[in-house]
């Protein structure tokens, strides 16, 4: 009999291995035991080794067909906040001087010619005669007369200057005054609205194309969660 517990071999009704002193009816009982254990079980290996194949190819021939991605790209309209600069026209209130011509009363000279009565004197020449002996003695008196018995002059014709006085009318230079209106630049202000660029900024909405793309099966198209890419098959969705 062998010994199951350590492969030593005794005689055919020997109950204890000479070799380790294990009980060998035991020994025996419990090999047979686990002899029986061991065939079920290792049916059940090999039938969990065919199920564990199936599921393996059925798992890879999944992964072949639904596993492997294309990406298409495309591009989207995304609307986003910016900030818009303009400028306006603002406007603001400003002191601006100007001129008026103001009236202002006064008075101003001036020459007149008026006629006016002047005495002048006028000189004349009166002759008279005058009785002398002599006219060549006497001032301005020429002899109109002489005797004939003695041949002197009797009789002279004589000259003076008279000076006599006459009333004309003169045109005469007076100067006079009289009140007049004149003018003169006087500068006053006003209040006037101008206006001036100002630079202002606003927020408004503005759109953008965005690139965006998503992952489809390879095989069957369908749109897929995830990226799985064994070959690069990347498209554009325009050309889809």
């Amino acid at each position: 009999m062998k010994c199951h517990n350590c492969g030593e071999r005794n005689k055919k009704k020997a109950k204890f291995c000479h070799g380790c002193g294990k009980d060998l009816i035991e020994s025996k009982f419990i090999h047979d035991n686990e002899k029986t254990t061991k065939e079920p079980t290792l049916k059940i290996r090999k039938g969990t080794l065919w199920a564990t194949i199936i599921i393996v190819v059925i798992l890879f021939g999944s992964a072949v067909v639904f596993a492997p991605t294309s990406t298409y790209h495309y591009e989207v309209e995304v609307p986003y906040e910016d900030v818009e600069y303009y400028t306006e026209k603002e406007p603001y209130q400003v002191q601006e001087p100007y001129q008026v011509q103001e009236a202002y009363e006064s008075t101003e000279r001036y020459t007149d010619y008026v006629p006016i009565p002047v005495e002048v004197p006028v000189q004349q020449r009166v002759y008279y005669e005058d009785a002398t002996t002599d006219c060549d003695y006497a001032p301005n008196c020429d002899c109109t007369d002489t005797s004939w018995w003695t041949g002197k002059c009797i009789q002279c014709l004589c000259s003076t200057t008279v000076t006599d006085y006459k009333t004309e009318v003169q045109q005469q230079a007076v100067e006079k005054t009289r009140p007049v209106t004149k003018y003169q630049a006087v500068t006053k202000y006003r209040t006037v609205t101008k206006y001036k660029d100002v630079q202002k900024s606003r927020k408004v909405m503005k759109t953008k194309m965005e690139p965006k793309q998503y992952e489809v099966n390879w095989l069957i198209k369908f749109r897929a969660p995830y990226t799985f890419h064994v070959v690069k098959l990347s498209k554009n969705i325009n050309e889809k």
